[in-house]
């Protein structure tokens, strides 16, 4: 049988293959007995299905398995995917067929799943519950497991709206940094760190996107950095921003190359023990060294390496004014996502209003008008 234990699971996972589709999963079993006749079972229920090719007797258990194969361990961080869809199946239950799936079973199941704590703390007695965004997740790869069941196995599939399902999530926690915390954590950063520190405050890229630059995406006769951001397209959206004289000379500083990583240890005349044995190796890792900085500088609030291109954005749309220029420049496909910056101060407001103001004859002069109360 082939059932087998992954090293540090204390469950049994199954893998077989029938009619060229691979089968893969959790048996949910502590003991191999138990795992072999867990996997009879779904050894059945596989061939069965493909035999009938009866779609109406599709289990949840089956949708996600296929799911899962086809779709989910390809993406991006797999293991949660595999979670998701186990909170999914251990709640509504893994043989509950598809068709019978409707809105009062996503409802049922959503206050189940939002009574439950956070296991991820180690005091389970005193942990929060799970947070809304974790149900909502849940709820998006049952969506994505029932849609792909339609689309592909012909499965009946029930409406249902699963934005009406979904809970209100709080808005998301940014920190907008002052131009003076900046200049404390810059001035606390091991000098390998500051030129890539530095770069991300000019540019707004994501962490990843200004780590893994390469030469090769710097023109300096065109004064042009090109970067590849994540995209639908395999290939990835491009966005160009051009190379002010800062830019220019913090480039300057690296030591241009045709081609290779942009920003390695032992630039900056760093002497750190990263920098004497890893000397012209790129930077992979930078959070470590920006949360010590955050500290040493004296920041009490929790400022993530992220929270640099909520700064950027934020201080290119209130210099500007431009949610055009500012979407482009940060690289957000909609600027549904540049809108969330378009937060300003009431003196702001009111300047906005007092100019306003000065436009003459939108209040008609009439003869009846109403004297102000004190």
């Amino acid at each position: 049988m082939s059932v087998f234990k992954q090293k540090g699971r204390k469950t049994y996972e199954y893998e077989f293959q029938i009619k060229g589709k691979l089968f893969r999963g959790n048996t949910g079993q502590l003991t191999k007995a138990e795992a072999s006749q867990e996997e009879i079972r779904l050894r059945k229920e596989a061939r069965s299905l493909l035999k009938k090719n009866n779609t109406n007797d599709m289990t949840l258990e089956m949708a996600s398995i296929l799911y899962w194969e086809n779709i989910g361990k390809h993406r991006k961080r797999p293991k949660e995917i595999a979670n998701h869809l186990a909170n999914v199946q251990r709640i509504i239950g893994p043989t509950t067929l598809i068709k019978d799936i409707d809105a009062a079973i996503v409802e049922e199941f959503v206050a189940s799943r939002r009574a439950e704590k956070n296991l991820n703390y180690k005091d389970r007695k005193n942990a929060p519950f799970v947070s809304h965004a974790a149900v909502n997740r849940d709820l998006a790869y049952l969506s994505a497991v029932l849609n792909r069941a339609r689309d592909i196995d012909k499965a009946v599939v029930q409406h249902i709206s699963f934005g009406d399902a979904a809970l209100i999530e709080p808005d998301s926690r940014r920190y907008i940094l002052s131009v003076e915390e900046e200049e404390n954590i810059i001035n606390q950063l091991v000098p390998h760190s500051i030129p890539l520190i530095a770069f991300m405050f000019l540019v707004g890229q994501r962490k990843a996107n200004c780590r893994q630059l390469d030469w090769s995406q710097v023109f300096f006769d065109k004064r042009q950095i090109v970067f590849r951001v994540k995209s639908k397209k395999p290939e990835g959206r491009k966005i160009t921003l051009p190379i002010n004289d800062e830019m220019m000379q913090l480039l300057l500083n690296l030591g241009p190359k045709s081609k290779g990583p942009v920003f390695t240890f032992g630039q900056n005349g760093c002497t750190c023990w990263h920098c004497e044995t890893k000397k012209g190796d790129p930077i992979h890792s930078i959070d470590t060294t920006w949360k010590g900085a955050v500290r040493r500088a004296g920041i009490n609030h929790k400022v993530r390496i992220h929270d640099i291109r909520h700064t950027t954005a934020t201080r290119l749309l209130k210099r500007s004014r431009d949610l055009r220029l500012t979407q482009q420049y940060i690289g957000h496909a909609d600027i549904k996502t540049t809108m969330r910056y378009a937060e300003y101060e009431e003196d702001e407001m009111m300047a906005g209003m007092n100019f306003l103001s000065e436009i003459p004859n939108k209040i008609p002069n009439t003869q009846n008008k109403k004297k102000l109360s004190n």
